[in-house]
């Protein structure tokens, strides 16, 4: 336990070559922005510095390449234009959720290839608006992180099929 609570409190570091800075977003939440990650195929963005990190080692112990990102959709872009082989983001909506179906609409629009995951409340109403704006999955909260590991192992599979397939 003293092991895992030592790991939640340093920062999670992007994976190999990959830079990372730390800002200071209002609220005084610290979360890392990701400013190149040549290898990471998944990218969680959270609101929550906490739970962004717990996610991201989670995923990363379980062998799958993982990098957060902070809820800002001009973070997220520029992400998107200078990150390599971003295969899927998974989004853990804030608690206003009516925010997090444009934001997924734009990243589909500016990157169509990436694949979006939410998180968000289990209201079937959020659920099609989010699927409707563009992501293929939405897992009612809390999610567990074999639930979400599940779905993204998924996706990078069907993502990697789809590569040889049209390579």
């Amino acid at each position: 336990l003293a092991a895992m609570t030592d790991r939640l409190h340093r920062p999670a570091q992007s994976i190999a070559g990959a830079k990372t800075t730390s800002t200071r977003r209002r609220g005084g939440t610290s979360p890392l922005t990701i400013k190149r990650t040549p290898t990471a195929h998944v990218i969680f963005v959270s609101d929550s510095p906490r739970c962004a990190t717990s996610h991201t080692l989670a995923l990363r112990d379980s062998g799958i390449p993982c990098a957060t990102a902070p809820y800002d959709e001009r973070e997220l872009l520029e992400l998107l234009r200078t990150a390599h082989r971003i295969a899927v983001i998974i989004i853990d909506a804030p608690r206003n959720e009516g925010e997090c179906a444009p934001l997924v609409r734009r990243l589909k629009r500016a990157a169509p290839h990436i694949l979006v995951v939410c998180l968000a409340s289990n209201d079937p109403t959020t659920h099609a608006n989010l699927l409707r704006a563009g992501a293929v999955a939405v897992l009612s909260k809390p999610a567990s992180m074999r639930e979400v590991e599940k779905v993204t192992r998924k996706l990078l599979a069907l993502r990697d099929h789809h590569s040889v397939a049209n390579g």
